[in-house]
């Protein structure tokens, strides 16, 4: 739904706890660093908490560490590593009993996120329908979560080639988000940059420009301007205004990603090819065909030579990551 090389120290995570065992605060310390950036600090915090619990230990509350690993993995780009953590999560959460059924199905949703972006769309959009029942019926329909399931449906809707119920479920959450005093202003981002992904699918390149910068203009105030969690939406615009052919704008925004993503995410990670094969295109699009064919030959290459480490799913290692 995904976002160092950062200054803050990894170690910091373990005094906190030793000082701040109280659930809340834990919780409050990760939303901080995320927001900061810091997902390596973040992943740390949680690795740290779940030190030593055991498989029977509160089992909700180890679910929902296991959650939080999973999402800061994916944000890292430990892809791998987060669909382990993600199982985990939602094993956990099934064994906790109907009081971890809010948690689970918010868990079902990111995990469809990360299963949609590897080729699993039909078991995400199963997902999606899951969380979306559970949260119609727990929180109503017009709970911001509640509103975010319909939008995260609307991205399966799209996957499978209804751009239409995708564009017209997309709008239907951002009316209600916008007239809504408790929508979250980052959720209102996500939901202008799903609506640029639906444009730009559906040919409507000047629309999705304006949808994808209304998305950044409303990111930007809250995490300033160099935050990792602004690339989508950056990656986004310049293949707009690529296909606007306005190529200066075009290679600003792939510029100020790949400067972002090398800075804060590291080379590995694959939002790095997300961003050579918008340059691809911008450059085929300028006319740039011999320089273009090259870049697409290392593209391809490091698509092909691009290895996830691989996860056994003992209870130790679920719970007991190995520091990066």
């Amino acid at each position: 739904m995904w976002r160092l090389t950062l200054v803050v120290c990894l170690l910091a995570a373990a005094p906190l706890l030793a000082q701040q065992r109280d659930w809340g605060a834990l919780e409050v310390r990760f939303d901080e660093l995320c927001e900061q950036g810091d997902y390596p600090a973040a992943r740390a915090l949680i690795v740290e908490a779940l030190e030593g619990r055991g498989p029977d230990e509160n089992l909700q509350r180890t679910g929902a560490l296991l959650w939080f690993l999973g999402l800061s993995g994916n944000l890292l780009g430990f892809l791998d590593e987060a669909d382990v953590r993600f199982r985990a999560a939602i094993s956990a959460l099934e064994r906790a009993g109907p009081q971890a059924t809010l948690t689970l199905a918010r868990v079902r949703l990111d995990y469809a996120s990360l299963i949609e972006g590897r080729g699993t769309a039909r078991s995400a959009e199963r997902l999606r329908l899951e969380a979306l029942e559970v949260l119609q019926r727990e929180l109503g329909p017009d709970h911001p979560d509640t509103l975010r399931a319909q939008l995260h449906l609307a991205s399966s809707y799209l996957r499978k080639g209804d751009r239409k119920s995708a564009e017209r479920l997309c709008r239907e959450v951002i009316a209600s988000a916008e007239s809504s005093q408790q929508f979250p202003v980052g959720y209102l981002a996500e939901s202008y940059h799903m609506l640029g992904m639906i444009l730009q699918a559906s040919g409507h390149h000047a629309e999705a420009a304006g949808a994808f910068g209304q998305s950044l203009a409303l990111l930007e105030p809250l995490y300033g301007p160099e935050h990792p969690i602004q690339l989508n939406s950056w990656i986004g615009l310049a293949l707009a205004q690529t296909r606007l052919r306005r190529f200066d704008v075009a290679a600003d925004q792939l510029n100020r990603a790949e400067r972002v993503a090398l800075e804060v995410l590291g080379a590995q990670h694959p939002v790095g090819l997300q961003i050579l094969s918008a340059r691809c295109e911008l450059l085929r699009a300028e006319g740039k065909t011999a320089e273009a064919k090259r870049l697409e030959k290392s593209v391809r290459n490091l698509a092909k030579t691009a290895r996830e480490q691989s996860h056994s799913v003992s209870w130790a290692e679920l719970t007991g990551a190995a520091r990066r």
